[in-house]
C-alpha cells in the first residue's frame, strides 16, 4: 500500500521448497505455476496466487517501488500483517511422504523375501507439517504389537522453521527375534488433518518380512537303508517335508547326478493334496547307488538326507555277493567242507603207506 505506487516496479516473487520422488528438495520459483490475481482499491493493491499444484514450504517475496524510487527491498508481505517480516506457508495435500533411503543394503535385501537373520529397519517419514499422533505397530503371525518408542524403536526428528519435518524412524531389529512372518504400519496425523501410513493405496509402500533359522523337516516313509540290497526292477521311494513358513526346493541326486526337482509351485501343489513326493530307483544297474535328497527353504536353510550304497536289482550274483552273512557263511561252509575233504585224503594216504 502507497500513496504513489509505482505499479509497474510491483512484483511478487514466490518460492517453493518442493519434494522429488527421491527424496530431496529442489527451491523453485512458482509465482507462473499459480494464478496471479490483482485486486486494486485506492492505494491499495492486494495480489493473490491460487491453485498451486505442488506440495511444498512456501515463501513470499515481494518487490516494489513508489514514484519517489523509494524501494521496498524484499520485505515479505502479508494481508493479516502489512508489517511482518517473514511470510511462509505450506500446502499439504497429499500428507506425508516415506522413504527407505536410510536403511542398510542388507536390511531393504530382507523386506518382501526370507531370512535368518533380521536388521535393523530404518523408516523415513517427511511432511510439510509437524506430526502427531505417531503410532508403530508390528503384526507378527496372528499377534499385533503396539511397539513403545525408545524401547521398541527411536525415533528422530528434524526440520521445522521453514524446512520440511523429517522423522527418521530405526526399529530394532530386537522385535524380530522368532521364527515368523513380520508386517510394520506406522501411523501419523500433520497438521494439515491428512492422516498417513505407509501402507495406504496412495502410500503404496509395504513393509513385510520373514524371519526363519529352521530348516526344513524331511522324512522318509519308504525303507532305504544304506548297504542294503532291494530285489526289485523299480524301487519306489517316498518322502515328506515339513516347513515352518516356505520350502523352495526339493532336489534328489541319484549318483552325483541332478535325478529329480520339484520347484516352488510344484511344492505348493503337493502341499494342497497329501504332501508326499514320489520318484523310482530303476533296478537295470548292478552296481551300487548314493542317493542324496536336499531340501532348501525360502530363507536358504537346507536339510541333507544321504543313503550310499545301496542296491536295486534282480540280479541273483549282486544279491548273493551282497548278502554278507549268507555270502561269507557259503564261503565258511565251502571252506569247512574242502578241509574236510582233504582231511579224509590225508588220513586215507596214511592208511595206504602203512600197508
Amino acid at each position: 500500500e502507497d500513496t504513489n505506487l509505482d505499479d509497474s516496479s510491483f512484483k511478487p516473487v514466490l518460492l517453493a521448497e518442493v519434494m522429488n520422488e527421491d527424496g530431496s528438495f529442489t527451491q523453485l520459483d512458482v509465482t507462473d505455476m499459480g494464478e496471479l490475481k490483482t485486486v486494486q482499491r485506492g492505494n491499495k493493491r492486494t495480489y493473490t496466487v491460487t491453485n498451486l499444484e505442488q506440495d511444498g514450504i512456501y515463501t513470499l517475496n515481494c518487490y516494489a517501488r513508489d514514484m519517489s524510487a523509494n524501494e521496498m527491498d524484499k520485505i515479505l508481505v502479508s494481508a493479516s500483517n502489512e508489517n511482518c517480516e517473514k511470510v511462509m506457508f505450506s500446502v499439504n495435500r497429499e500428507g506425508s511422504t516415506y522413504s527407505l533411503s536410510s536403511m542398510s543394503e542388507d536390511a531393504k535385501k530382507m523386506l518382501g523375501s526370507f531370512t535368518k537373520e533380521a536388521q535393523d529397519v530404518v523408516l523415513t517419514e517427511i511432511n510439510a507439517t509437524e506430526l502427531s499422533n505417531v503410532k508403530i505397530t508390528l503384526f507378527k503371525n496372528d499377534q499385533t504389537i503396539v511397539l513403545k518408542e525408545g524401547e521398541d524403536y527411536r525415533m528422530d526428528a528434524d526440520g521445522g522453521n521453514g524446512e520440511w519435518y523429517i522423522y527418521t524412524y530405526t526399529i530394532f531389529a530386537k522385535n524380530f527375534g522368532d521364527d515368523g512372518i513380520y508386517r510394520l504400519v506406522v501411523h501419523s496425523e500433520d497438521e494439515a488433518h491428512n492422516i498417513a501410513e505407509n501402507t495406504l493405496s496412495e502410500k503404496d509402500l509395504d513393509i513385510s518380512f520373514g524371519i526363519d533359522k529352521t530348516p526344513p523337516i524331511l522324512t522318509l516313509l519308504s525303507e532305504l537303508e544304506s548297504g542294503q540290497v532291494y530285489p526289485v526292477e523299480n524301487l519306489e521311494v517316498v518322502l515328506e517335508t515339513n516347513d515352518n513358513l516356505k520350502l523352495m526346493s526339493v532336489v534328489v541326486y541319484l549318483d552325483g547326478a541332478e535325478y529329480k526337482a520339484w520347484n516352488e509351485v510344484e511344492i505348493n501343489e503337493i502341499l494342497l493334496q497329501n504332501n508326499e513326493y514320489r520318484f523310482e530307483v530303476s533296478g537295470d544297474s548292478t552296481d551300487a547307488h548314493d542317493l542324496l535328497i536336499v531340501l532348501t527353504d525360502a530363507a536358504g536353510n537346507n536339510t541333507e538326507l544321504k543313503i550310499s550304497k545301496f542296491y536295486v536289482t534282480t540280479n541273483s550274483w549282486v544279491r548273493f555277493y551282497n548278502n554278507k552273512p549268507l555270502f561269507f557263511g557259503s564261503i565258511g561252509g565251502t571252506a569247512a567242507v574242502a578241509g574236510g575233504f582233504s582231511a579224509l585224503i590225508i588220513r586215507r594216504r596214511r592208511k595206504f603207506l602203512k600197508l
